[in-house]
């Protein structure tokens, strides 16, 4: 069962605005029902296409991820975090003892690891209270640049 909405229709509305107003106000002024349900419908099929384009890549990143942990011998505590970050992309050294339930050092130095191998980002630039990212699964989910006139 989905928790959340993973159809977005505002983005394709947004991205084709001016067809938008247009099928509104045709259906206002001549009831042109069938133009708006087309143009409705052409939505949400690209966005399902969409949707589920991310999700295989995403499953994708996960396997390409657990392969590298595994290749790096990061079973035990890597692949737990990993299975974590899908939920919590954002993550500090504390957090990641907390989950794990390891040692501070042992969590610091299994991020030091992820960065290592490009899963994770540090995102602070400092030696304390860092915090980081899992931005290769972040990336799946940038919206397009749409601009309000």
């Amino acid at each position: 069962m989905l928790r959340l909405p993973v159809l977005y229709l505002s983005t394709y509305l947004m991205l084709n605005r001016a067809e938008y107003y247009t099928r509104l106000m045709t259906v206002r002024t001549q009831g042109d029902w069938e133009g708006w349900i087309a143009f409705f419908l052409k939505g949400v099929a690209e966005t399902a296409e969409q949707a589920t384009a991310t999700a295989r890549a995403i499953l994708d990143l996960r396997e390409t991820h657990r392969a590298l942990l595994l290749a790096n011998r990061l079973e035990r505590h890597g692949l737990p975090l990993l299975d974590r970050l899908f939920g919590s992309p954002l993550v500090n050294v504390r957090w990641v003892e907390r989950e794990l339930q390891v040692t501070y050092a042992t969590a610091n130095r299994l991020l030091s690891l992820l960065i290592a191998l490009g899963i994770l980002e540090e995102t602070t630039g400092r030696p304390r209270d860092r915090k980081f990212r899992y931005a290769p699964y972040l990336a799946h989910f940038t919206q397009p640049d749409v601009s309000v006139d």
